[in-house]
């Protein structure tokens, strides 16, 4: 398995070989995942990103439609395809992370699972749900690796 900066200079080298940029909308991660990927030459390949943890800013700051997100909550599949597409759109980026979960802290129900969705300029290309035990850190940690697979998956497929 790769470590966490090995992952990020794959995923970062094959933003560039395909001429792509990366926007990022974050719920759970609280940015995490733009802290990871900004590093020298970052501006070669980032573009923005969003730290949207209530309901609230997702339909402010992403234009995320409220009706969406009270039929079908925040942490939802449909939540993270509407704010990766509205991220791209709104960025212009070739490619948006959605990222929306619950962290934790405790153990009721829900805690540790994780909507994440990729969108391109064709559209939503990918979105996946996981469940990640642990830490807060290690649920971060999880969300990154899965999420920056997710964008590698994709630039191997458009080779």
């Amino acid at each position: 398995m790769d470590t966490m900066d090995e992952l990020v200079r794959r995923l970062t080298e094959g933003l560039v070989a395909k001429g792509l940029t990366i926007a990022l909308a974050e719920s759970c991660t609280g940015g995490y995942l733009s802290h990871l990927l900004l590093i020298p030459g970052s501006s070669k390949y980032y573009d923005s990103s969003t730290v949207t943890y209530s309901r609230r800013s997702k339909t402010a700051l992403l234009g995320i439609p409220a009706d969406l997100l009270q039929q079908h909550g925040g942490v939802s599949a449909e939540a993270v395809e509407a704010m990766a597409l509205n991220m791209r759109a709104m960025s212009g980026a070739g490619l948006a992370l959605g990222i929306s979960g619950a962290a934790g802290p405790g153990d009721r129900p829900g805690i540790g699972r994780v909507f994440m969705a990729l969108a391109s300029e064709a559209g939503v290309e990918r979105v996946q749900e996981h469940r990640f035990p642990g830490s807060r850190q290690e649920y971060k940690d999880a969300v990154a690796r899965a999420a920056f697979q997710m964008v590698l998956d994709y630039l191997e497929r458009r080779a």
